[in-house]
Parts: structure tokens; C-alpha cells; sequence
């Protein structure tokens, strides 16, 4: 086995890894993307979404399939009527296809718009602790850790998502745990909406 040989940087957060057609595609979540990268190292950006590109997929003809946050969408420099109908099909496990005409299926719900009301209260290139669902999002503008990760520096912003933190048992009093990990560094918490939390440091 040769020595490991760098292909590609400046990924913020790599997911969902698919080898096709003799190219590694994956999902960039940071910077809302999905990317193909050839063995040489050449790279292409296949597609931008509006949210993080969660998980990708080819049809059965090769088209791509992406899944991304509240929607599903194929490849739109190929979509056709078989491309709507594999989509509706995707979305059918989540909610009735009858869904897919109704504005209302597309709205973000009470949960999401908190959290990104809370991501917003953080500025560009603040440091920040965060949970694991929301790690993407800010780290593409901002110097994020994990919460969950031992010797984390102490940082300027947490953002805890209480309901989706993925904490077992799920934390029903944020601030209070907030205040026993960190019992020395005074965060006070600035924002407070639909069990989304941030807590700057005093």
C-alpha cells in the first residue's frame, strides 16, 4: 500500500460518500453542495442546494437523487416526468403524495424557524459549541466544536438544541445543564425559543 495522498481540501463538513461512474460524490454540508471527485483529484460541484445537501443517491437511469433539508430534488439538468415521479415516490415514506401540492409541506415548522433564529444570533466567525444537528449550518461561518466533545476550547456562543440534541435522556432543563458544565465561565442565555437555546459568555 502506497503513502496516503491528499486529493482535495477546503471541504467544511464531508458526508455521505457514493462511488459512481468511477468518481467519489458526497455531500459538502457547509457549503450546500454536492461534489464529484475524480482519482486524480479533479473535482466538480455538481449541484448547490438552498440547505445542506443531508444524504445523495443515483436512480436506477444515473440521475441524482439529493435529499436535502424539508425536500427532496433530482438533478435538474436532467429532470423529467420520470425524475418528479422517483421524487414524489422518495417523499411517499415521509407523508401522503397528495402532500406534495400543498404549500403548507414545504413550510419550515415552529421547531426549525427557532433554530435558525438561534444560528443567526451567533456572528460570522464567532467561537462556538454546538449539538451535532446543527454543526453543519454554523460551521461554515463560524469556528465550531462539538458539545459533546471532551477538551473543547471554552467559547464565546453555545447553541443547544434541546429537542434534537441527541442526548439520552434528553436535557429538559438547558440552562441549568449548561450551568453544570460549565460552572467557572458564566454563560447567560440570550436566546430562547421552541426548546433552542444560545448562551453567550458573560
Amino acid at each position: 500500500m502506497g503513502a496516503a495522498e491528499v486529493l482535495m481540501e477546503g471541504i467544511v463538513f464531508g458526508e455521505s460518500p457514493r462511488w459512481h461512474d468511477g468518481r467519489l460524490w458526497f455531500s459538502d454540508w457547509g457549503a450546500n453542495q454536492v461534489i464529484a471527485l475524480g482519482i486524480d483529484g479533479t473535482h466538480e460541484v455538481v449541484l448547490t442546494v438552498a440547505s445542506f445537501p443531508m444524504c445523495i443517491d443515483f436512480l436506477p437511469d444515473g440521475r441524482l437523487l439529493v435529499g436535502a433539508e424539508a425536500r427532496t430534488v433530482a438533478d435538474r439538468r436532467r429532470l423529467s416526468m420520470t425524475g418528479v415521479v422517483s421524487v414524489a415516490l422518495a417523499l411517499a415514506f415521509q407523508f401522503p403524495l397528495s402532500d406534495l401540492w400543498h404549500g403548507a409541506t414545504y413550510e419550515l415548522d415552529a421547531h426549525v424557524a427557532a433554530a435558525d433564529a438561534a444560528m443567526a444570533v451567533v456572528p460570522d466567525g464567532a467561537t462556538v459549541q454546538t449539538t451535532l444537528d446543527l454543526l453543519a449550518p454554523l460551521g461554515a461561518r463560524t469556528d465550531t466544536f462539538w458539545i459533546g466533545n471532551g477538551g473543547n476550547p471554552v467559547t464565546r456562543y453555545i447553541v443547544f438544541d434541546g429537542p434534537d440534541s441527541g442526548y439520552s435522556p434528553a436535557i429538559t432543563n438547558v440552562p441549568k445543564f449548561i450551568a453544570q458544565l460549565y460552572p467557572r465561565d458564566g454563560y447567560v442565555a440570550v436566546f430562547d425559543r421552541d426548546g433552542v437555546y444560545v448562551f453567550r459568555r458573560g
